[in-house]
C-alpha cells in the first residue's frame, strides 16, 4: 500500500514537470513569434543596419595628442575597439562616465582601444586633454564621416574589429552584439 502512494505520487509530480515543460516551451515559441512579426512589421529606416561581421571600413583619421594620422590598415595584427563619442558639449574634463566607460573597455578588452570623436577640432582637443591619463588616442572624426561609413548613427557607440581590422561586433559601451545585432 505505502508503495503504491510513493509510486503514484512519483508518477504524479514527473506528470507536473512535463505539463510545465510543453506549457513553457509554448510560451517561449510565442514571444518569439510576436517578437519576429513585430520587427518584421517596423519600417525599416528603424531597424539597426549594421555592417557584416567581416567587412573591412578603409579610413584614416588624425590623432588629436601626436598630430599622426591613423589609418585602418595599421589595426591589423591584434583586435581594436572603436569608441565613438560625439562632442558636441563636451567639457574640458571628461565626466565620470565617461573616464570610467573608457578605463572599463581598456580592462576587458582585447588590444587597441581608440576614441574617435565627432565634432569640432576645438571639443574634441578638450576631449582628448581630459583622456591624456589614460593614454587613449583620440581620433577627430570631423563631420562624422567614419561613423557613417560604418553605419553608427548614434553616439556613444562602440565596434570591436578583429586581427584583420574588419568588423567583428556592434555595441554600446555598457554591452556587446554580433554584427547581427544578437547580444553576447
Amino acid at each position: 500500500m505505502g508503495q503504491t502512494v510513493l509510486f503514484t505520487s512519483y508518477a504524479a509530480a514527473w506528470c507536473l514537470v512535463a505539463v510545465e515543460t510543453v506549457v513553457l516551451l509554448e510560451l517561449v515559441r510565442r514571444v518569439v513569434r510576436l517578437k519576429t512579426e513585430m520587427y518584421e512589421a517596423m519600417p525599416s529606416v528603424a531597424r539597426q543596419e549594421r555592417l557584416a561581421k567581416g567587412t573591412f571600413v578603409d579610413f584614416a583619421a588624425r590623432d588629436l595628442a601626436s598630430g599622426d594620422l591613423v589609418r585602418s590598415s595599421d589595426l591589423r595584427g591584434a583586435p581594436a575597439t572603436l569608441l565613438f563619442i560625439g562632442a558636441g558639449g563636451v567639457e574640458a574634463e571628461p565626466s565620470e562616465w565617461m573616464l570610467g566607460t573608457a578605463a572599463g573597455l581598456l580592462d576587458k578588452g582585447e588590444g587597441r582601444l581608440l576614441v574617435l570623436c565627432d565634432g569640432g577640432a576645438d571639443d574634441c582637443a578638450a576631449l582628448s586633454r581630459g583622456l591624456a591619463p589614460l593614454r587613449l588616442p583620440v581620433l577627430l572624426d570631423e563631420g562624422g564621416e567614419i561613423r557613417r561609413r560604418f553605419l553608427v548613427r548614434s553616439t556613444p557607440a562602440a565596434v570591436l574589429l578583429d586581427g584583420q581590422a574588419s568588423v567583428d561586433m556592434y555595441g554600446r559601451p555598457d554591452e556587446s552584439t554580433d554584427s547581427d545585432g544578437r547580444s553576447t
